[in-house]
């Protein structure tokens, strides 16, 4: 079932990763995260991950 999951979330493009990022289960979040990591790298883009972002992220879709 794994597996099912990980090409369904595979198939969808980086907008689509972020929007699903919302309702994720932890699991999720954190595969999401290394795919949109590696899609970045493959762009030949140096993503900068910021624990502190992330959580202003999440306060701010919490608040609308």
């Amino acid at each position: 079932m794994e597996a099912d999951f990980t090409v369904y979330l595979a198939a969808m493009n980086d907008e689509q990763l972020g929007l699903f990022w919302i309702v994720a289960s932890p699991r999720a979040k954190e595969w999401i995260q290394g795919e949109l990591v590696r899609r970045a790298a493959a762009r030949g883009e140096v993503p900068v991950a910021s624990q502190a972002a992330e959580r202003s992220t999440e306060r701010k879709v919490a608040a609308a």
